[in-house]
């Protein structure tokens, strides 16, 4: 991990979006849609190798634990985050 970003440079070709844990869909929010998807790539391998699909990035955008592997943890992580935005919602 660098500590010092000042100096970095990055180029891409597609637009970055940078959202929430569990936004696996990219909606800004996690919601229904996104437990789906996560639930959809259950037991599926990490899929680097293969040409650049939605399916592709679908798939590695659900490995929310980051451990090259889709399973409950990962569903976990989704929920929790969204009934945690949730709950901020109904705060006053």
């Amino acid at each position: 991990m660098e500590n010092d970003v000042g100096d970095s440079n990055f180029t891409m070709r597609t637009p970055l979006l940078v959202t929430i844990l569990g936004d696996v869909n990219g909606g800004r929010t996690v919601d229904v849609l996104d437990l789906v998807l996560v639930t959809s790539h259950l037991a599926h391998a990490l899929s680097y190798s293969i040409q650049e699909t939605k399916e592709r990035w679908d798939c590695n955008n659900t490995d929310l634990t980051g451990n090259g592997q889709h399973n409950v943890f990962d569903l976990i992580l989704a929920a929790q985050s969204g009934a945690t935005l949730a709950m901020r919602k109904s705060l006053p």
